[in-house]
């Protein structure tokens, strides 16, 4: 039986689940266990307030990571997307060794979509390549291309490239243990070293 997606309630509703819980802690309070009325009070609004802001906040919720929110087959279309501009862009390096690098990482990624055509309940293992890693390694290899024929000095040229090359080579490397994972020949997790790669992305991407 498929699951149905759970429907936020509406103001109205909202309201009466927030009313009926607070009226009923004052009555309690101030008829049945004698309380004094000001406590009574205060104690049905700080309900009343705290009910409304849970409701809000479960309202609000599965719009705050839309990303988890897509279905499989979404993911891996954007995922297909994303490594087709990432091939797209290889012959535009002038550096042949970079190029290496790039198809080697588009093969391995290409495998690890394959693997999840195969078994989409694996996503969740890999979400986060499909949602962060890919793109951030297209940026990185566009912002490349922007300043490769930069008329800058040879040595900062040098530097780039070898720059790249160290990013993409653990790139390389952490998208091959990756695809290790998902085919059962590798169980040590992964968290810490996708969290290095994840680091490494974003410091390259913002670097000039």
């Amino acid at each position: 039986m498929p699951h149905e997606k759970e429907t936020p309630p509406s103001e109205k509703e909202r309201n009466w689940q927030t009313l009926v819980p607070a009226g009923l802690l004052f009555g309690l309070l101030f008829f049945v266990l004698r309380f004094p009325l000001i406590f009574s009070a205060l104690a049905g609004t700080a309900l009343f307030f705290a009910v409304d802001y849970l409701l809000k906040k479960r309202q609000t919720a599965p719009n705050e990571n839309p990303a988890a929110s897509k279905s499989p087959n979404d993911l891996l279309q954007k995922a297909r997307l994303q490594l087709n501009q990432l091939e797209d862009q290889i012959p535009r390096i002038q550096n042949l060794e970079l190029q290496a690098l790039l198809r080697q990482i588009c093969s391995t990624a290409r495998r690890i979509l394959q693997k999840l055509d195969e078994k989409p309940a694996l996503i969740n293992e890999v979400r986060r390549f499909i949602t962060y890693y890919l793109e951030a390694t297209h940026n990185l290899l566009a912002k490349y291309l922007r300043v490769q024929n930069d008329p800058g000095s040879p040595q900062q040229s040098s530097e780039r490239t070898q720059r790249l090359q160290q990013t993409l080579q653990t790139v390389a490397t952490s998208f091959q243990r990756q695809l290790e994972k998902l085919l059962g020949n590798e169980w040590v997790d992964l968290d810490i070293e996708m969290k290095v790669l994840e680091q490494t992305l974003k410091a390259e991407n913002q670097l000039p």
